[in-house]
């Protein structure tokens, strides 16, 4: 309802009042054109939209990143009542503090918040850990749950998913999956 005849025709009919006059149409023409100044005067920022990418991580499992492990399980050891737990080997995304400090990590079925990130091999917990004590506990999970949005976000309107890079030039990477036969990705 956007544009200016659906605008103009609403407003006819709300009035019970339709003549084509032209000069009637300029005015009414006018009196919408001020009130959508009026609008954007006031609350001038809610209307601005702007688009932006958003780089998502997976989660962190004990057989995902191990590269420092020479492709083995990266197990953790844990003590109950200590809040610091240490990997086996060093896990290459822990190297940003920023992007997994406040995220949930899943120990034995238990979840606990990463308070600190002291290296790819060291965290810390917010509570202290409330199972048995391990030094070789496989059975743990680095979640991404929570995403920082821009500061200058008020509200988001969508999110979606599309397959990117779109590649269309013959022989390079196929745009509709991983088969021709699957469609591409409905976003």
């Amino acid at each position: 309802m956007a544009n200016l005849k659906a605008l103009r025709q609403k407003i006819k009919n709300i009035t019970d009042y339709s003549p084509e006059l032209s000069q009637f149409n300029d005015q009414l023409d006018e009196l919408i054109n001020d009130a959508y100044y009026s609008l954007w005067t006031m609350k001038r920022w809610n209307f601005t939209t702007k688009l932006g990418t958003m780089r998502l991580h997976t989660d962190i499992l004990p057989n995902t990143d191990t590269e420092n492990n020479a492709g083995g399980t990266v197990t953790a050891s844990i003590n109950k009542g200590q809040r610091q737990v240490s990997f086996v080997a060093a896990i290459d995304r822990l190297h940003n503090p920023d992007i997994w400090e406040g995220q949930p990590i899943e120990i034995d079925t238990m979840e606990y918040t990463i308070n600190k990130v002291l290296s790819g091999q060291f965290i810390i917990l917010d509570r202290p850990f409330e199972g048995d004590t391990s030094t070789e506990n496989s059975n743990w999970k680095i979640k991404k749950r929570f995403y920082d949005l821009p500061i200058d976000c008020l509200e988001l309107l969508y999110l979606g998913h599309r397959d990117y890079p779109y590649v269309s030039v013959t022989g390079s990477q196929n745009p509709y999956g991983k088969s021709t036969a699957i469609l591409p990705r409905r976003e």
